[in-house]
């Protein structure tokens, strides 16, 4: 699934110090940040943004408090999504991004599509570790144990 556009991101990537127009590509399990349209392959994305977790999960929250983006005006809080990403492991830290969009229905295109990307690939990962689960009790079946 492919999405691109024009978006908004926290300037130096930090919340509070205003907002700065990305490109902004939704490739395949990939959110990509761009400094311009990327139209060939010199322009290289400033940051990627991985949706597809093999050892984690991604939230996307399509709602934002006005107190967790200051110096952003209230009337644009609305249009910011917030993606955020927690390893399962402690050893690699969690990710979060967000974004703003131009408007409302541009916003649900958005999450439409990212919260789409995640539930497939968490359904996907939860299929995988259920049949690791029954492989291995195929494999040893003393392992299975019963309440009877």
């Amino acid at each position: 699934m492919r999405l691109e556009g024009w978006l908004k991101q926290p300037r130096n990537g930090k919340r509070g110090q205003g907002w700065e127009r990305k490109y902004v590509v939704l490739d395949g399990c990939k959110v990509i940040t761009y400094e311009t349209e990327p139209r060939d392959e010199s322009v290289k994305p400033l940051d990627e943004f991985e949706l597809c977790l093999s050892d984690g999960d991604v939230t996307v929250h399509s709602a934002v408090g006005a107190t967790e983006m200051p110096n952003t005006a209230k009337t644009d809080v609305p249009y910011v999504v917030k993606l955020e990403s927690s390893p399962q492991s402690t050893c690699w830290p969690g990710q979060t991004l967000y974004l703003m969009t131009s408007g409302f229905s541009e916003k649900q295109r958005w999450v439409a599509v990212l919260e789409a990307i995640v539930a497939s690939s968490r359904g996907a990962r939860e299929k995988a570790e259920a049949d690791a689960v029954s492989e291995r009790n195929l494999k040893h079946p003393q392992a299975v144990h019963s309440d009877i």
